[in-house]
């Protein structure tokens, strides 16, 4: 885990930008692990024998520039958020500005390199021993939205500055559809421009990895342009929650480039040669831990410093101290007028970051023992289970102890923990299902049930999921539609339910469910002629019937007896806008 950590968060400078990008530059990341040594390089030896792409000797004040030539100015602010069940493992901000020496007049051709140069840069996530050169120039080309074959000169590929190509990409856009390699795969996506402003759709998404699974990600990008059509303003949100090693990671980034005014005087100060830039130094962060802890006193004095500051290395220290003296030890902390209620919180976090089969016993002693408090009791509930191989009958046994428990908030936590647990430990995983099973069955307590089935993540339990598809709650039928959508081989009973189903909400789920199937909906002209009598039907509700013309018009192409039920939708009283809209397009051949 702290390997991968690692290699997530190194360099923070863009803890996700440099972990996915790919570019051609000899200089730029190209995603290898960063090593854990000090590479020293002297600044005092500058290698210029190679000759020069840009000589310095022909530098001159760009404040007096020919006709099309100008000189931009950006500041760009990066900031980085890790956490891990709302605990923040790290939150940088950084910043560089960078000017360019630009020409309007060649920008639809190919050009020779063009200067540029970083300075006022701030980088609170590396090394402060990390050479950052007050100016430091680089090489681009342009042309028609783009910028590539950027040169940072023999910069090492390890220093923080080896964002400059990357933040050049993201002012980047394209007349068509563009792929960008990135470290786990390959994203293609659309860009389109109205007026001064040019936003970008995901359209294709080829990534993935060996050392995370992506559970959720979201992009926000829109680029502002000049009347030339040059990037001038960016505004970008990146979003990705991730499961590493059984741990529930988010990454958060934002990016905001603005046009500064340019400093004349900062592509006089910059260097241009071949290997300008090869003598800065790069120091990395350390990325063991120094913090030991063999006493009780060291253990509070780290646990009261962890409780400001969290880190996962510390975590597991403290976990491993704690599993090791055990329980008695934990229980006089958890009572102890000294701790408070973040550090009773902390003490279970570090519990189960000891990857300790006695962490995995106290925190099962702690969930049954009474008088604890409850907060505590439901986050040892939620620690214990998220140990991975660890976990062992000990933990299934605990969660199955406290679901008779009186304690109702308790009772459920348990249950829904136990399908958590399932899907975390593949050797609990069978008898997760078949406790899973015998539950549904018995339907005692469907909705908790299905929402335990839900966190197991399985297919296994459809069978006994089906039958609350005609379930008399509303809220059972929802969610096992959402369950057994996730099956193909349950699309035909999902169809039927559609038919027969008169609440929007479970409606809308199977409709969405059979969207996100990765085989096309095709429907038959019998399930056709059964929609369009359902539509008009009285007695099915405005919603509903709103959902299921949606779903016709969006799964058939036209034909005569669907054309006829949109003009009739038109007619039907309590027809919401957007089926308005929707009806009216279909008519024009535009569904």
């Amino acid at each position: 885990m702290k390997k991968t950590i690692g290699l997530l968060m190194l360099p923070l400078s863009a803890v996700l930008l440099l972990e996915f990008y790919v570019f051609d530059s000899h200089d730029a990341v190209r995603g290898t692990p960063l090593p854990k040594k000090v590479i020293v390089v002297s600044a005092d030896n500058q290698d210029e024998e190679k000759g020069e792409v840009l000589s310095p000797s022909s530098q001159r004040d760009f404040s007096v520039t020919e006709e099309g030539e100008q000189t931009l100015a950006y500041q760009a602010v990066i900031v980085s958020t890790l956490t891990s069940d709302s605990k923040a493992l790290a939150h940088f901000t950084n910043s560089l500005k960078i000017v360019l020496h630009h020409d309007k007049t060649r920008v639809q051709r190919e050009e020779a390199p063009r200067k540029g140069a970083v300075y006022d840069a701030s980088f609170e996530s590396e090394n402060p021993e990390t050479a950052m050169p007050a100016v430091m120039g680089f090489t681009y080309r342009y042309r028609d939205g783009a910028f590539h074959d950027v040169s940072l000169l023999g910069l090492q590929p390890e220093h923080p500055l080896n964002i400059v190509p990357v933040l050049l990409q993201q002012l980047s856009y394209y007349p068509e559809t563009h792929t960008i390699a990135f470290l786990d795969g390959e994203r293609t996506y659309d860009y389109a421009t109205k007026g001064s402003k040019v936003s970008r759709t995901l359209i294709s998404d080829q990534s993935a990895s060996a050392s995370y699974d992506t559970l959720s990600q979201s992009d926000s990008w829109l680029l502002t342009i000049d009347e030339s059509g040059f990037p001038m303003q960016l505004e970008n949100r990146v979003s990705k929650t991730l499961m590493m090693e059984n741990q529930p990671l988010k990454l958060d980034q934002s990016i905001t480039v603005t046009p500064i005014a340019a400093e004349n005087d900062v592509l006089l100060l910059a260097n241009f040669s071949v290997n300008a830039n090869t003598g800065y130094a790069v120091f990395f962060n350390r990325q063991e831990s120094e913090v030991v802890v063999q006493t009780p006193e060291a253990f509070m004095s780290t646990l009261v410093v962890f409780d400001r500051n969290p880190n996962l290395d510390t975590a597991e220290i403290l976990g491993v101290y704690a599993a090791e003296q055990g329980l008695g030890f934990v229980r006089e902390l958890m009572f102890s007028e000294n701790v408070t209620d973040s550090m009773r919180s902390n003490i279970i976090f570090s519990l189960e970051r000891s990857g300790l089969a006695e962490g995995e016993f106290i925190l099962s002693a702690l969930i049954e023992d009474e008088s604890i408090e409850e907060t505590d009791r439901i986050r040892a509930m939620m620690s214990m289970v998220k140990m991975g191989d660890v976990n062992s009958t000990v933990a299934l046994t605990a969660l199955e102890s406290m679901l008779t428990d009186d304690n109702q908030v308790l009772a459920q936590t348990a249950m829904l923990n136990i399908g958590i647990l399932g899907k975390q430990n593949e050797r609990l995983t069978p008898q997760v299902t078949a406790f899973l099973s015998e539950a549904l069955v018995s339907k005692k307590d469907g909705y908790l049930s299905l929402l335990a089935a839900n966190n197991l993540g399985s297919n296994a339990l459809d069978a006994e999921v089906a039958p609350y598809l005609t379930s008399s709650f509303s809220d059972e039928r929802q969610l096992a539609a959402k369950l057994l959508s996730k099956n193909p081989d349950m699309r035909s009973q999902l169809m039927t339910q559609m038919l027969n189903d008169s609440h929007p909400s479970v409606v809308r789920t199977i409709a969405t469910g059979l969207d996100n199937q990765e085989a096309s909906v095709a429907l038959t002209e019998s399930y056709q002629a059964k929609l369009r009598h359902r539509i008009e039907d009285a007695d099915v509700l405005a919603p509903t019937r709103d959902l299921l013309f949606e779903f016709l018009v969006g799964h058939t192409d036209e034909s005569a007896m669907n054309m006829s039920l949109a003009r009739r939708v038109i007619e039907m009283e309590g027809v919401s806008e957007s089926t308005l809209e929707l009806a009216n397009q279909y008519l024009a051949g535009k569904p």
